[in-house]
């Protein structure tokens, strides 16, 4: 389980809003790769996360939410895999059919647009799932 803390901001009838704090590890690195320079300009920021009402929680509570790696790692395949499977699928098939160059090219980035699609509808059904979405575990 992948664990992150969070401040309650705002409460009401149904949900709430988590506040968290984005971390990455590259930013506290004192070498000067690009990562961490990226890091450093763009700062700080926060992710604001909406919970369906959970217990008796308030605004300023600090909250422990999870979620399961493997849906991350399979959030994360679908997200990365699919534009480029379908980008290069789509520029192979050109080019052995047609031999421009522009062709090839422009077919290739439709099937990078086509797989961003898929992806997000795939994406979009798998968080409707409870078991792909992040949970509170405590207060």
């Amino acid at each position: 389980m992948l664990e992150e803390r969070g401040t309650v901001t705002s409460v009401d009838e149904q949900f709430i809003t988590v506040r968290t704090r984005r971390s990455n590890s590259c930013g506290g690195c004192t070498a000067s790769c690009g990562t961490g320079s990226l890091a450093n300009v763009l700062g700080k920021k926060y992710t604001e996360i909406k919970f369906a009402k959970y217990k008796n929680v308030k605004v300023g509570d600090t909250v422990i939410i999870s979620l399961n790696e493997q849906s991350l790692l399979k959030n994360a395949l679908v997200l990365y895999l699919f534009p480029l499977l379908f980008m290069f699928t789509m520029a192979i098939g050109c080019k052995m059919w047609q031999q421009s160059e522009l062709f090839t090219t422009l077919a290739g980035l439709v099937g990078l647009l086509l797989g961003l699609f898929i992806a997000k509808l795939i994406t979009v059904k798998m968080s409707k799932n409870v078991h792909h979405q992040p949970t509170i575990r405590n207060i």
